[in-house]
């Protein structure tokens, strides 16, 4: 009888290491070899004309802003905001401050000399149908120098057009022209992008607006933003008016 419960205890054990550690290793198997996850990014290099500066939380973002960075040759600066942790503390809180449509928080780097560049990717994941907080705080902390700026989003549901054009107005108030709106549905936790499928449809994305996208010097962006939503967004409009708007949070 002692033998039969030490051996129930032991598969009990096993079974909660199993629980905790799946996931991890199951991440781990998952990543891709060509983007590199870590610590905050900071890539500048020499003579560099575009910028990729994004805010993620859980890597999806991440991932977006390295494929085009890495297409582009482009600088690379990862925005962090402590406030919004990656856990239930900070996810509570990141979801109060998006429902509130708050648009400040503590964020490193708060202030970047934009001058150098001619392009400039701003991403990050979408909460509660709009932009995450620290990016609307960047762009309310720093100038442009009508600079094209392309807006990058991942997400699980939706956002809302409105939005995207609050956004679009904070930056033309800051001296940029928000040139374009790309953006990826990742899909829900329980059927989600993996990561290769991720980097394949970014770059299937930006290699389809790069007809657009015409990085000459003297060259700017000015399209009629309803036609530009397009690749994963000109078929948007139409696409969300047959889904089943599934509005629960879940952070990007």
């Amino acid at each position: 009888m002692g033998k039969i419960k030490l051996i129930s205890r032991r598969v009990f054990c096993k079974f909660l290491i199993g629980i905790m550690f799946a996931p991890k290793l199951y991440a781990r198997q998952n990543q891709p070899l060509q983007i590199a996850q870590g610590s905050k990014q900071v890539i500048q290099k020499e003579g560099s004309d575009t910028l990729v500066l994004y805010y993620s939380l859980s890597g999806k973002t991440d991932i977006m802003a390295k494929t085009i960075a890495s297409r582009y040759q482009a600088d690379l600066i990862e925005i962090e905001a402590e406030e919004y942790s990656n856990d239930i503390i900070g996810s509570t809180r990141a979801n109060a401050d998006a429902w509130a449509e708050e648009r400040n928080s503590t964020i490193d780097p708060a202030i970047i000399d934009l001058n150098r560049y001619r392009f400039i990717f701003l991403g990050s994941p979408i909460w509660w149908y709009r932009p995450a907080v620290p990016l609307w705080t960047f762009v309310g902390k720093n100038n442009f120098q009508s600079q094209n700026i392309i807006l990058f989003n991942t997400f699980n549901s939706r956002f809302k057009d409105k939005h995207i054009d609050e956004f679009s107005d904070l930056v033309k108030s800051k001296g940029g022209n928000l040139g374009d709106h790309i953006f990826i549905r990742r899909g829900r936790w329980y059927n989600q992008l993996d990561q290769n499928e991720l980097i394949e449809q970014i770059q299937k994305l930006i290699k389809s607006k790069e007809t657009q996208w015409d990085f000459r010097p003297g060259l700017s962006l000015n399209q009629d933003r309803n036609q530009k939503r397009g690749g994963a967004a000109t078929t948007w409009s139409n696409k969300r008016a047959a889904m089943s708007l599934d509005t629960r949070f879940t952070l990007s």
